[in-house]
Formats: structure tokens, C-alpha cells, sequence
């Protein structure tokens, strides 16, 4: 997201849809992933069971770059 949209440089302009972007973001992650208690990091997605990292992780990070994607795309910062 910070690649397409942020700014690499004090120089460079983010994106005018850079913040309309990570608020979209992190407003599915909490309701895709967190938990009721308003966890957001792996130890409170896995409940504190690291066995289960690869079974929950993967498709975790598989639904991030597709969610990320469609934001990308939906704002104009890619095709």
C-alpha cells in the first residue's frame, strides 16, 4: 500500500486517497480478523495457539493482498 499510494521521499506526495485507503483497510481487518475483544495481532487471531499459524496465517495474508488490491484498484492508484 505505502509503495503504490505513500510517499517514498519527504519530496514525493502520497496519494490523494492514501488515507481513505489505509482507514478502509484497517476497518476490514478488525472486522474480518479481530477478535471480539478488539485483538488485531497474532497472538489474539491465533487465541495464543502458534500451532495453528500456518492453518490461520496463510490465508490470512492471501485475503490482505487481495483486500489490498481491490482498495488499490477501486482508488485509481492501480489498474
Amino acid at each position: 500500500m505505502g509503495y503504490f499510494a505513500g510517499r517514498g521521499s519527504t519530496e514525493e506526495i502520497e496519494h490523494n486517497q492514501f488515507q481513505k485507503i489505509v482507514q478502509d483497510y484497517v476497518n476490514w481487518f478488525q472486522e474480518e480478523f479481530g477478535t471480539p475483544d478488539g485483538g488485531t495481532d497474532c497472538r489474539s487471531i491465533l487465541g495464543h495457539d502458534f500451532s495453528k499459524t500456518f492453518a490461520v496465517c496463510l490465508p490470512l495474508l492471501e485475503a490482505c493482498q487481495e483486500k489490498l488490491t481491490m482498495l488499490l484498484s477501486e482508488n485509481g492508484v492501480i489498474d
